[in-house]
């Protein structure tokens, strides 16, 4: 799976589990299980993947990596912020 900020491939964390996040081994940054996309479009929460990647909000969670995600985690069905948004998310980690 691509990085959606910087396009380099991502790998999987390796605490994983099935639906974890990746990480993308250029910038750092988390993306998203494709199990973890199937969840949400079985749940009607999202209708498809590419959906899926724009709108879900991938965050830091300690140092262990993310934890399990699910289509409760209301904070990432947030629309895809502008590339302003990504530059001032990421200056404050």
């Amino acid at each position: 799976m691509k990085c959606l900020i910087c396009e380099h491939e991502a790998k999987a964390l390796e605490s994983g589990g099935p639906g974890l996040a990746l990480r993308c081994r250029e910038c750092g940054s988390y993306q998203v299980d494709e199990r973890l996309l199937a969840r949400l479009r079985l749940s009607g929460e999202i209708l498809d993947e590419q959906q899926a990647r724009t709108r879900l909000h991938f965050r830091r969670a300690g140092h262990q990596g993310l934890p399990l995600l699910d289509a409760a985690d209301a904070d990432l069905l947030q629309p895809r912020p502008l590339i302003h948004d990504w530059i001032r998310d990421i200056s404050s980690c």
